[in-house]
């Protein structure tokens, strides 16, 4: 039977790996907010776009990551909920608690997957936007050469 405290510490343990994670995923999420906030100010800078890109992906990325050590924690939860036997007291509280941060990870991994196909979406959108400005950017280079030789055939004419 595991006592109470491998249970704290056991816990402590999973929390501190998940933590490390949101912190990573939220700051993610504020440089993708920050970019999109500059990108209403000046939505023609291509610079700002491939960032905004860079930037979801990551997102995208460290949300994988958290869903993944959600994952983990449930099934290291488990199996703690599996080695635990008897039915004193301190073993129904042990199972208690197990079963409690499991559900609350359980949610979280709901939330966390919500998210990821989000993020999977906007990526999808931010990869059609970046390509048709990478066209729009090209072509307008061709054009600016055409008209430059233009000018330059009309000034060897005049």
């Amino acid at each position: 039977m595991a006592g109470s405290p491998s249970i704290t510490a056991f816990l402590k343990d999973l929390r501190s790996g998940i933590s490390q994670l949101k912190t990573e995923t939220r700051d993610a999420a504020a440089r993708v907010r920050e970019l999109g906030e500059n990108l209403k100010i000046d939505p023609s800078n291509v610079q700002l776009v491939k960032d905004r890109f860079k930037a979801l992906n990551d997102q995208l990325e460290s949300n994988q990551k958290l869903a993944d050590k959600y994952r983990q924690a449930m099934s290291n939860i488990e199996k703690q909920l599996s080695q635990l036997t008897g039915t004193d007291e301190k073993t129904k509280q042990a199972q208690e608690r197990l079963n409690s941060e499991y559900e609350k990870y359980r949610i979280q991994l709901e939330r966390t997957t919500s998210t990821i196909k989000s993020l999977e979406a906007a990526t999808s959108k931010e990869t059609q936007v970046a390509m048709t400005m990478n066209a729009v950017h090209e072509r307008a280079g061709e054009l600016f050469d055409w008209v430059q030789e233009k000018a330059e055939t009309v000034s060897r004419v005049v």
